[in-house]
């Protein structure tokens, strides 16, 4: 070979080498930006309805995540409390996130004694996604007001409506849905799991700032904010409903009070009007305390008189015995005198009948 073929060889096998080079970066940067624009289509649209999801490029987005390593899902995780498991595996799916708060909550309420704070519980969970006022003040009376026994009497019936919130967000479960139920679609599917998935974070994690930063991640804001949206429209139609029943309780306590006022004015005069016969009576009570006292000190008196009259009458009685007794005696003398005289007459008698 010529000097000028070894040449040519030469520069050609420096090219491809600096081919091969340019195609290693090429395909370093390439790989860089398809990580990229993957972490920013999971910012921007959570996590993956359910295994089966794929990308524009009909890439499985599931086998992506699981191919991350623990760093890069931490990355993914990190506002929201980190990657969290469900049976083992990590969640990769809003599937397995509705999943998992479902056994969260199922693991929640047998912790809890009693069906009566069972059902208190559940109530709580459905007030959380209840859409009507209706409702809303149905679960909030349960929840506050209810008795320990109507509660144990609704538990069976709370449950079962719990368990119908996941029929529609659980489309992977399809031995699960209803016959008559259709199947959604994945839009439907990702509003009603952002909704439940808020709905859960509030009720079994009491709304922690870390579950709600979770919902972003794993459903993505807009569906998020969908779920803000929904919740606050489900609460100011609430707020309107109270307003309206407050407006005609108002209504009807200025009507009562209207009532109650002219109710009390009238009562008010004729407090006025027993004041003054208590006034009045008081006096003549008054006045016969003092007529009483007067009489007593007079029956006093009488009573007093009476008792001297009474020793004075003992005393003439007495008097009047001794009297008696000596006018008797004076009879018996004189009797006597009167007999004796009686004897002397029929002595002179018969003295002038013999002369």
């Amino acid at each position: 070979m010529s000097l000028l073929g070894k040449i040519f060889v030469l520069l050609n096998t420096l090219l491809a080498f600096g081919l091969g080079v340019v195609l290693l970066q090429d395909l370093g940067v390439r790989k860089n930006w398809s990580y990229l624009v993957f972490r920013q289509d999971l910012v921007l649209n959570g996590l993956p309805l359910d295994e089966d999801e794929t990308t524009k490029t009909n890439i499985n987005i599931k086998s992506n995540l699981e191919a991350l390593d623990n760093g890069a899902l931490n990355g993914i995780f990190q506002d929201a409390g980190g990657p969290l498991k469900h049976e083992g595996k990590v969640v990769l799916t809003q599937v397995d996130e509705v999943k998992r708060m479902h056994k969260k909550l199922d693991d929640k309420e047998k912790e809890i004694e009693g069906s009566d704070k069972k059902a208190r519980f559940l109530a709580k969970v459905l007030l959380e996604n209840a859409v009507t006022y209706v409702d809303r003040r149905k679960y909030d009376d349960l929840i506050n007001k209810a008795d320990p026994k109507t509660l144990s009497d609704e538990y069976t019936a709370l449950r079962e409506s719990v368990d119908n919130l996941f029929l529609s967000s659980e489309p992977r479960e399809k031995s699960r849905l209803p016959q008559q139920a259709s199947i959604i679609s994945k839009s439907e599917s990702r509003t009603a799991i952002a909704a439940l998935l808020l709905s859960l974070y509030q009720a079994v994690d009491d709304g922690s700032e870390e579950s709600l930063r979770r919902l972003v991640v794993v459903v993505g804001p807009d569906y998020a904010s969908k779920a803000f949206d929904g919740h606050a429209v489900v609460l100011t139609r609430a707020f309107d409903n109270l307003e309206s029943q407050l407006n005609r309780e108002e209504a009807n306590f200025v009507t009562e009070h209207r009532e109650l006022l002219s109710e009390m004015l009238r009562r008010s005069k004729r407090i006025k009007q027993i004041e003054g016969f208590k006034l009045e009576y008081d006096e003549r009570i008054k006045t016969q305390k003092t007529l009483l006292e007067r009489e007593k000190l007079l029956l006093a008196k009488l009573e007093k008189e009476l008792e001297e009259q009474r020793e004075l009458t003992d005393k003439l009685v007495s008097n009047f015995h001794l009297i008696s007794e000596r006018l008797f005696t004076v009879h018996k003398n004189l009797q006597g005198v009167r007999v004796g005289n009686e004897d002397q007459e029929k002595k002179l008698r018969a003295v002038e009948a013999n002369h």
